[in-house]
């Protein structure tokens, strides 16, 4: 939600609106004016907020800009929300490695958009939505697995997508922790030795055919057991 105008009250009334519909976790106000995402946050305290500006980055000077940005928001407690002119991904790395966010508008072509989102920005405002659509933003995994010492276990799983789809996949699954009790190999798992391993299930999304994410799921613990026999690979 957008706070436009720099009336005081309004922050108040906004504030009431969101506790009247006990819609707290599902807002995130956002604003030119510093005054009123104070006020906000004081109506409201611990309501996530972002402050809209322009001109405080160059991409040629990361570190210089970071100041600038710092100084601006600490005060406010607020997210950082440019506009996408001077913003680069030298500035974009910078600030995440300080914890800084960055949703940055508007984008209109498919170029820009692409690169900083990929740059690592939290999310960003755009006239094409659809150009995202099919992108994953997630993976539904299966919960904690037990499999035998050799035996083999195929695991599925569930891509859910931008635009609320969902689709079945063979994932790729990498062995957090027991390598030496689990091996994967594709989306096959199998059980070497007797323990608790842990593995994790991940899917590249391609976006540009040369540019792309990975997508991880939490983490699942495997427990392999010590027990007669094994299987052909089964699926999970």
């Amino acid at each position: 939600i957008e706070i436009k105008a720099d009336d005081p009250e309004l922050p108040a009334k906004a504030a009431a609106l969101v506790q009247e519909f006990d819609a707290a976790d599902q807002v995130v106000f956002i604003s030119f004016h510093a005054e009123q995402l104070k006020r906000l946050r004081e109506a409201l305290p611990g309501m996530s907020t972002g402050f809209l500006t322009l001109g405080l980055t160059s991409e040629s000077e990361p570190l210089a800009s970071l100041h600038r940005v710092l100084e601006t928001i600490e005060p406010l407690d607020s997210t950082y929300n440019p506009f996408v002119l001077g913003l680069g991904p030298a500035f974009v790395k910078a600030a995440r490695h300080r914890g800084i966010t960055i949703w940055p508008w508007t984008f209109k072509d498919q170029e820009s958009f692409v690169n900083m989102l990929l740059a690592g920005t939290g999310g960003l405002t755009t006239d094409a939505t659809h150009l995202s659509g099919s992108w994953a933003v997630g993976i539904n995994s299966p919960g904690p697995l037990s499999l035998c010492v050799g035996e083999s276990l195929r695991l599925n799983a569930t891509i859910e997508r931008q635009d609320r789809s969902a689709s079945a996949i063979d994932p790729e699954v990498s062995v957090l922790e027991g390598k030496q009790l689990l091996r994967a190999d594709g989306s096959v798992l199998t059980g070497l030795a007797p323990g608790e391993a842990w593995v994790t299930l991940r899917y590249w999304q391609d976006v540009t055919g040369d540019k792309g994410y990975y997508v991880y799921s939490p983490a699942v613990r495997v427990d392999i057991r010590d027990c007669p026999g094994g299987s052909e690979p089964s699926a999970v």
